[in-house]
C-alpha cells in the first residue's frame, strides 16, 4: 500500500464490505441459520484463541520442565534396534519328524516360487502355519528387539534371525522349543538415540501443545458447569440421516451430448436455420444444459 491508488482501493474495499453487511442486515440475513452458524464458529474460534493466550505461556516452559519430560519419556528418544519378521510354524505335537517333513514341503514351494510371487510367504503362512495368532496376517510377528527374540525363541534362533543379511531373506528350518520355524526378515529398524540438547525445543513445543489442549478442556468444563446442558440420547438415536443424492453425470463442457451431432444441431439436421431446430447451450463448468426450443 505504498501508493495512494493502492490505499484508495483498500479503503473502497472496506467500504464495500460494510455496505454489503449493512444491506444483508436490512434483509435479515443475519438471522439465517447458515449465517448464524458461521458467526457462532467465528466467535468460538476467537474465544478459544484468547483463552489460550491468557492462560498459557510458551516462554514460561523452561529447560527444567523440558528435561523432566525428556527423562519421563526416555524410551521415546532412545530406541533399540529391532527386526520385523514373519514365520511359518509347525508344532511337534508328538510327531517331530512328521512336522519337519510337512515344513520341508512348504520350504521347497517357497524356494521354487517366491521370486515370481512376492506374496507367497504370506499365503503359505496362512495355509500351513500352526501359529493361530499370526497365520491370518501372513505370519507377521511385528518388530522385535534382540532381547525380545531371545526371550521368545531362545538364543540360537534369535541369533539366526538377527543375522539375516537383507530384507526378504529367509532362514532354513529351525528347531524351536515346541516346533519348527521358517523365519523371513521383512524390516529392520536401526538403534536410534536423541540427546536432550537436540530435542529440547521440540519438547517445549510438545509441552505447549498439551497445555493448550488441557486449557481448552478445563475451560469447556467450566462453561458446561454453568449451564443445564443435557444430551437427549433417545432423541439423538431417533434422528435419521438422509443419504446424499447421487449426482447426475453431466458431460463436461466441450463434450458432445448424447444424440447431438455438431454442437447446436441434432443428428440429421442441416447447418441452416431449419424449423423445429433445438439448440444446446454449453457452459464452461456446467456441462450441457437441456435443449431449448
Amino acid at each position: 500500500y505504498q501508493s495512494t491508488e493502492r490505499r484508495k482501493e483498500y479503503v473502497e474495499h472496506l467500504m464495500d464490505k460494510a455496505l454489503l453487511a449493512q444491506e444483508a442486515i436490512r434483509l435479515n440475513l443475519h438471522k439465517d441459520e447458515r449465517v448464524l452458524d458461521t458467526i457462532q464458529s467465528a466467535l468460538a474460534q476467537e474465544l478459544s484463541r484468547r483463552t489460550v493466550e491468557e492462560r498459557t505461556n510458551f516462554d514460561g516452559i523452561d529447560e527444567a520442565q523440558a528435561k523432566k519430560y525428556y527423562d519421563e519419556h526416555y524410551d521415546d528418544y532412545h530406541k533399540p534396534g529391532a527386526v520385523r519378521i514373519s514365520h511359518i510354524y509347525k508344532k511337534f505335537l508328538g510327531k517331530k519328524e512328521f512336522a519337519k517333513k510337512a515344513l520341508e514341503k512348504v520350504e521347497g514351494e517357497l524356494k521354487a516360487g517366491i521370486k515370481k510371487d512376492r506374496g507367497l510367504f504370506r499365503k503359505k503362512a496362512a495355509e500351513a502355519s500352526d501359529d493361530e495368532s499370526t497365520k491370518a496376517i501372513g505370519g507377521d510377528l511385528r518388530y522385535l528387539t534382540e532381547p525380545q527374540l531371545q526371550e521368545r525363541f531362545g538364543d540360537a534362533l534369535a541369533k539366526a534371525v538377527w543375522n539375516l543379511p537383507k530384507i526378504n531373506t529367509m532362514t532354513s528350518i529351525l528347531e524351536g522349543k515346541e516346533g519348527w520355524h521358517i523365519f523371513r526378515l521383512t524390516g529392520r529398524r536401526h538403534a536410534h538415540s536423541q540427546e536432550f540438547k537436540d530435542v529440547k525445543e521440540q519438547i517445549r513445543h510438545r509441552i505447549y501443545r498439551k497445555q493448550r489442549r488441557d486449557t481448552m478442556k478445563t475451560f469447556l468444563e467450566e462453561l458446561r458447569a454453568k449451564t443445564t446442558y443435557k444430551l437427549d440420547d433417545a432423541a439423538l438415536e431417533s434422528v435419521k440421516i438422509a443419504k446424499p443424492a447421487v449426482p447426475k453425470k453431466i458431460p463436461p463442457a466441450g463434450v458432445r451430448a448424447p444424440g447431438a451431432g455438431h454442437f447446436g444441431h441434432k443428428h440429421g439436421a442441416g447447418h441452416g436455420h431449419g424449423h423445429g431446430k433445438k439448440s444446446l447451450t454449453i457452459t464452461p463448468g456446467k456441462g450441457v444444459v437441456q435443449p431449448t426450443k
